[in-house]
């Protein structure tokens, strides 16, 4: 609901940032809470870090104190902020910088080649 009341007052490249931010946010709690489960079904050894989080951390950012969730959660944190900050340093292919010409809309459709058979 917020991108919808935002989108009338942001440009769609904020827009677009914005939303990633909030798919990121999901991703997040989605891995913590995935990999909690797996830990409760026996698949993930538990590690826990000797700290104990308030309850509402676990409900409702799915942040756990053990070793296995908050590493993956960081990864998952660090893989899409570090494809997010890739993308933002590497220069964008024009043709025109390469010497080559840009793609231009044909003058008249494709022919149609008959069917050898």
């Amino acid at each position: 609901m917020l991108t919808f009341v935002a989108h009338k007052r942001l440009p769609y490249k904020k827009m677009l940032v914005l939303t990633g931010a909030t798919i990121g946010f999901v991703l997040f709690v989605m891995v913590g809470e995935g990999v909690q489960e797996m830990q409760l079904a026996g698949w993930i050894p538990t590690s826990n870090i000797g700290v104990t989080f308030p309850g509402w951390i676990g409900t409702w950012l799915a942040v756990f104190p053990t070793w296995e969730t908050l590493g993956a959660q960081a990864f998952a944190v660090a893989f899409s902020v570090g494809s997010y900050l890739f993308r933002r340093a590497r220069p964008r292919k024009r043709p025109q910088r390469a010497g080559l010409e840009p793609a231009r809309r044909p003058d008249a459709p494709p022919e149609a080649h008959p069917v050898a058979g």
